[in-house]
């Protein structure tokens, strides 16, 4: 394991990756689009020429070979191998041809990062059953959203710690669903005062934390946000992630809310 490298697979335009630097990272930075990747190119040539970063325009999949990947003409963060999540919300997209390569071959040839970031729309299994146990990073985080049976397979291969982290404020927070008038009250007071959190309980309290505001910078829309020790919270166990994550999901369907936009991360150690 090398501490000192990250891999950002689903770099979309760099924020992440620029994020990894600035903090001292080296970083190769995935991004299977090819004109987002050109861009993060242009935006890094200082980072690129001093050897920090390298970044691979391919896709991940299974085995090498080329694939038809779903550049969404709308919103590029829906790209996607999919065609259906490429296009969703009958969102305008066409077809380019990637090259694709293994998650595992890519660790071969550069090593084990210190953290790895997932963000894939769709194919965040694929990298996960790539990695071997006793051969994976400390840190890892990937997208909850599209996909099952992440939490249990981070488990198998041997992650202990986990930590939820919706998208939007960077904590493990339900978003304020409308007619929830009570809901926005209290939150409003808790920002206002505080201490009041203290008197709910734990697993109720992150909903009304002030974290994104106490970060003291802001990442830009999309991003992963924090990761590592840096996250929000406490580590919890598998069965408790699974259970709050439940939770979370109940709290969408009771407000008739598509579970696509439960956007939420999973991290683990």
């Amino acid at each position: 394991m090398q501490d000192d490298f990250i891999i950002d697979l689903g770099a979309h335009n760099g924020d992440d990756t620029g994020h990894y630097l600035q903090k001292g990272f080296r970083v190769v930075a995935v991004e299977a689009n090819p004109i987002l990747a050109e861009q993060i190119v242009r935006r890094f040539q200082q980072a690129i020429g001093d050897g920090r970063l390298t970044v691979l325009n391919i896709g991940i999949a299974e085995q090498a070979g080329a694939l038809p990947f779903w550049v969404n003409d709308d919103q590029s963060v829906w790209s996607s191998f999919d065609r259906e999540l490429g296009g969703r919300h009958g969102s305008r997209c066409h077809s380019v041809v990637v090259q694709c390569g293994s998650l595992s071959s890519i660790i071969e040839e550069y090593g084990v990062p210190h953290y790895l970031k997932i963000d894939i729309e769709g194919y965040d299994r694929v990298c996960l059953d790539s990695l071997q146990a006793g051969h994976c990073p400390r840190y890892l985080s990937c997208e909850l959203t599209h996909g099952d049976g992440l939490i249990e397979r981070l488990h198998d291969l041997g992650y202990r710690r986990f930590k939820l982290v919706n998208q939007s404020t960077y904590t493990d927070a339900t978003p304020v669903f409308d007619g929830q008038l009570g809901f926005r009250a209290l939150r409003k007071l808790c920002v206002c005062v505080p201490a009041a959190k203290r008197l709910l309980p734990d697993g109720v309290r992150s909903d009304f934390d002030t974290f994104a505001s106490r970060r003291g910078y802001r990442f830009p829309q999309g991003s992963s946000g924090p990761f590592g020790e840096e996250t929000y919270g406490r580590w919890r166990s598998k069965e408790e992630i699974v259970r709050r994550y439940d939770q979370i999901r109940s709290r969408f369907l009771r407000a008739a809310v598509p579970l696509e936009q439960c956007w939420y991360d999973v991290h683990a150690s």
